[in-house]
């Protein structure tokens, strides 16, 4: 059976923010970007009472560099961020030829997403912050 790259990012999005509203736990998200080859972001959460720490280890394969990333959130200010994502996750921007796994691993527990949508929550988690734009008007 072949994936479904149709959905949004919604779904993924939402687990990882029911995931961190909890009040301890680790958790895993690989973020997988495929256009001929692959851009992975393999992130390491950590959710304190009122923090979030996320270390990522991040592949590039299109260049065959490596490097790591920390950064560390109020608790409150990363769920915002993914309230911005999961508000704007059907408009996200679609870059023709490239598709998004999203791979979320739970306990013992894995849950795997498919997307052509998934480039914002690739970048929060990459560099934290939100790839989405407001205008003038908002």
């Amino acid at each position: 059976m072949l994936a479904d790259y149709s959905k949004s990012a919604y779904e993924p999005i939402l687990l990882i923010k029911k995931q961190i509203e909890k009040m301890e736990n680790e958790f895993n998200v690989e973020i997988k970007n495929s256009h001929g080859r692959n851009y992975i972001v393999y992130s390491k959460i950590d959710v304190g009472q009122d923090s979030v720490r996320i270390e990522n280890d991040i592949h590039n394969n299109f260049y065959g560099t490596k490097r790591d990333t920390v950064m560390t959130f109020v608790k409150n200010d990363f769920i915002k961020l993914l309230d911005t994502e999961l508000s704007q996750a059907d408009s996200q921007i679609r870059i023709a030829g490239n598709y998004q796994d999203i791979k979320i691993i739970i306990a013992d527990s894995t849950e795997l997403f498919y997307t052509r949508q998934g480039l914002g929550i690739m970048t929060i988690m990459e560099k934290g912050k939100s790839n989405m734009t407001k205008s003038k008007n908002n």
